[in-house]
């Protein structure tokens, strides 16, 4: 079989996969042009098809290049490949990530990547504080996917909203005739930071049915950032909340505890230093956190006369946790906290109350606050496939997916059962359970009641639910004179809910103090739902075929969208592909794409806070938002009342994109191929902060509606703090892919490059134009530049793999230091023993490279978003076929 140069690994693999899916033969027993006349599905079309003829810029990674990469769950392998961005994995307690893996394409945004498993969409994600408005990917098992189809083109036109960025299709083995076992361990060099995983896979099938599942595990154990001298101390301010405390009495300074004192008296006590009196509030906290994963899945498809009825389930369960230090919690009397002279445990003998009460301190008798994160996974697919007119192809296919989240909450701070021990005593005593505690005593003097009495372990509750009806058809709609006219066309209903439960003490209402209950955070419930009706239409079309075997392809699709949220929208799709010669390819689209706001956005619950704001219209100016308030108003502090909730009137996101590509094969084997797009989109949904608002309202009129002031005075009485289209975002580069095999070798690079990456914001007293291409944020990166080469090499028995990752330089968000651009080389031997047996073993980030210091991210000194930081790190693994 001759090659197909630069698109072989596409070609080769499916057409493979449809062979052994129709029995038809095998893939080295067909010639270049039966092989060019396969259909075959494909991601980023309806329409079985060609895939050398695909106007959409496809890559293809199949499961020898993901078992070569190392990785051991799919969000590992993602977050390496060049076309994606900053993720959530994990990387670091200060994150947000909460267990939740993701995948990012062009940088744009988790929700603007849409994510699919054998063609269909995924729940959302959960167990965070809330839910996730996209695919949490730690929930899906490696050892499920055969291969993963990414799609860098907006497709709203073939799947609907979210497809902004693109596509991740993750498709499943299939057909499996036998069993097989996979196992795998490894550690860093440094000895910590062990991952393992082990599946089992079986399978079997006759003339009328087949049937093939499988059960997997997977856990990754902790690192602590104290085990890492890059992340032993933050680069950021260090705490002046210590364990010592800082305590303001009046009379007396600003003192703090002295080392192995008790605190029972005046003189356990010295003036505070700023400069030795600072914690480290990030220690023994995890520069990688542990978790765990489970599954079972099983896919089934048996044959009725002309019907082929289809299944596939899913079931798999994660748990991960975090831990932070103990409660930082500040105490004052201005909060209604407050400990009479005759107080047990007051070492001062005056009341401390009003401005005389002000403590700062780490509760470290707590112990060290943990989240721990448990989500359950269902999915049910059944389907039924047929044919009906002039062998035209129909398929209706449900899906049900659900996400239950459970977010446990330990060693928090009971903030009233606080004001309470240190109170009158008369009044603990009076409360059942209350134990006075020596708030300003040494941490041994707290007792096991005194801790029971001010722990709070609380627990929330969410989940999401999606329910999908889907009916298509598809078939050759006339003969055109190069070709058959194909058309695709069909329905498809959905129904997403979303639904959160605070837990309902932490976010209840405290009865002794102001502000919260308790340390935790404070939020409303989230309950939402919308429903979706879509229609679509796709035609493939060859234009134009010569003589000598040059090629014209067209194709165009549509979808309209009804969302009982907001309305409808319509989405179109062109594209064209060009072959002159053999040797050259040349291939155009231009999309439109929407995001629809999700539940999260449109729904989120409210929560009560005062956020950091100063009012513009204090003393009546005659500025445009501030009339009617009067010349008297004066603001009183510099915080404002603020209500953080969700948006029931945003709208779409839409955008537009264009794609230009070219690929020369030069060789039989050898190809290079080179992808420019540019994307543009509207009506971005941000989230803006409290000074934001106030500056808009004041200086341009706008959003003014979301400030509640009190007719007389002038004064806030409530700032609407939520979301809105208020934003443009702009982006383009180019992909850059070589790819070949010379004997034994085999070579695939792939480079990513971003020109632009500019967000316009309408804000009126910000700098409209935030240019983010080449620079670094708070947890991420745009880096110019992102690479992946992978070389292989393959004799008898014996394989090697290598890859080099790479990661452009950039510079902070304050222009100083620059960021250093990183290089990892990994590497993997491999050999066959026999029939049955493989294994092999290998060692990532071979030269144990750091990621490079940042300041912007600076509690843990680099950004966990986008580097690695276990350091070099070893794996065995073994395959045992039966």
């Amino acid at each position: 079989m001759r090659k197909i140069g630069g698109i072989a690994l596409i070609t080769a693999l499916l057409a493979r996969q449809a062979i052994a899916q129709d029995g038809a033969g095998e893939l080295f027993d067909l010639s270049l042009d039966e092989l060019l006349e396969l259909r075959v599905d494909l991601t980023g079309s309806r329409l079985q098809r060609d895939p050398t003829r695909s106007s959409s810029p496809l890559v293809v990674y199949d499961r020898t290049l993901i078992d070569a990469s190392g990785a051991q769950t799919i969000g590992e392998f993602l977050a390496t490949l060049p076309v994606n961005g900053s993720v959530l994995n994990n990387n670091g307690s200060a994150g947000t990530a909460h267990g939740s893996g993701s995948v990012n394409l062009r940088n744009l945004g988790e929700n603007r990547t849409l994510v699919l498993l054998n063609g269909r969409r995924l729940a959302n994600g959960t167990a965070t504080r809330g839910f996730r408005d996209f695919v949490d990917l730690s929930v899906l098992p490696l050892a499920l996917i055969d291969r993963i189809e990414v799609l860098g083109a907006g497709a709203s036109a073939i799947y609907g909203a979210d497809a902004i960025a693109g596509v991740v299709n993750l498709i499943s083995r299939g057909q499996l005739d036998g069993q097989r076992l996979l196992a795998r361990h490894g550690r860093t060099g440094e000895g910590d930071g062990a991952q393992s995983n082990a599946a089992w896979l079986g399978g079997r099938h006759g003339e009328h049915w087949s049937l093939w599942g499988g059960l997997s595990w997977q856990e990754s154990r902790p690192i602590l950032v104290d085990d890492r001298d890059f992340s032993a101390v933050p680069l950021g301010a260090l705490s002046s909340t210590t364990p010592q405390g800082r305590y303001v009495v009046p009379g007396f300074g600003t003192l703090t505890l002295r080392d192995g004192a008790a605190g029972t008296r005046r003189e356990d006590f010295r003036p505070f230093d700023a400069q030795r009196d600072q914690h480290n509030p990030f220690a023994n906290t995890y520069l990688r956190y542990p978790s765990r994963q489970s599954a079972a899945f099983a896919e089934a498809q048996l044959h009725v006369g002309e019907l082929r009825w289809f299944g596939e389930v899913l079931i798999a369960q994660r748990e991960s946790e975090q831990n932070f230090s103990p409660v930082p919690a500040t105490i004052a009397g201005s909060a209604g906290f407050a400990m009479p002279a005759d107080h047990p445990h007051n070492p001062f003998g005056i009341d401390l109350v009003g401005s005389g009460m002000n403590v700062a301190r780490v509760f470290t008798p707590l112990g060290q606050r943990v989240n721990r994160q448990r989500v359950d996974f269902a999915r049910l697919v059944l389907g039924v496939r047929g044919s009906w007119w002039r062998d035209w192809t129909w398929e209706i296919a449900a899906n049900a997916a659900q996400n239950r989240g459970r977010f446990l909450i330990y060693n928090q701070l009971n903030r009233d059962h606080l004001a309470l021990a240190i109170g009158p005593v008369e009044r603990c005593v009076a409360t059942p359970g209350c134990v006075a505690v020596p708030l300003f005593g040494s941490a041994e003097r707290f007792t096991s009641a005194m801790v029971d009495w001010l722990r709070v372990n609380g627990r929330d509750r969410n989940r999401v639910e999606q329910r999908t009806l889907q009916l298509n058809t598809q078939g050759d709609l006339l003969m055109l004179a190069a070709g058959p006219l194909r058309l695709a066309a069909g329905l498809e209903f959905r129904d997403e809910r979303g639904e959160d439960l605070p837990d309902p003490l932490i976010s209840g209402e405290a009865r002794f103090v102001s502000g919260a209950p308790t340390s935790g955070q404070v939020r409303d419930g989230t309950r939402g739902r919308y429903r979706v009706s879509e229609g679509f239409a796709e035609v493939d079309a060859p234009l134009w075929q010569s003589a000598n075997g040059a090629r014209l392809q067209g194709n165009l699709a549509v979808r309209h969208s009804h969302y009982d949220s907001f309305g409808g929208a319509t989405t179109g799709r062109v594209g064209l592909w060009f072959a002159p010669s053999p040797q050259w390819t040349f291939r155009a689209t231009a999309a439109q794409a929407f995001r629809a706001p999700s539940i999260l956005e449109l729904f989120e619950g409210g929560r009560t806070t005062n956020l950091p704001g100063i009012d513009p219209c204090a003393g009546g100016p005659p500025l445009p938002g501030c009339a009617g308030v009067p010349a008297s108003y004066r603001q009183g502090g510099s915080q404002v009342v603020s209500l953080v909730s969700g948006n029931p009137d945003l709208q779409p996101e839409t955008a537009e994109q264009f794609n230009l590509g070219a690929r020369w094969q030069w060789h039989a084997d050898w190809s290079i191929g080179v992808e420019a797009y540019r994307i543009r989109i509207d009506d971005l949904v941000l989230s803006f902060n409290s000074q934001q608002i106030l500056d808009d309202c004041a200086y341009a009129a706008r959003r003014c509606e979301l400030i509640r002031r009190n007719p007389t005075t002038g004064s806030i009485v409530l700032l609407a703090v939520q979301r809105d289209n208020a934003g443009q975002r702009r982006v383009d580069g180019v992909d850059v892919e070589l790819s070949g095999q010379w004997q034994a070798w085999t070579l695939r690079s792939q480079f990513a490059y971003l020109h632009r990456f500019d967000d316009r914001q309408q804000i009126a007293t910000e700098a409209n134009l935030l240019a983010l291409a080449g620079r670094q944020l708070l947890r991420a990166s745009f880096p110019r530049w992102r690479g992946l080469t992978t070389l292989g090499w393959q004799q008898g028995e014996w394989r090697v793999d290598g890859r080099w990752r790479y990661l452009h330089g950039m510079l902070e968000a304050s222009d100083v230091p620059d960021i250093a651009a990183v290089h990892y080389l990994d590497l993997q031997l491999a050999r066959q023993f026999g029939p049955h047996w493989r294994a092999h073993v290998g060692i990532d980030n071979l030269f144990d490279r750091r990621p490079p210091a940042s300041r912007v991210n600076a509690n843990i000194n680099f950004d966990i978003a986008t580097y690695e930081p276990r350091g070099r790190f070893w794996y065995a693994g073994i395959e045992w076929n039966w």
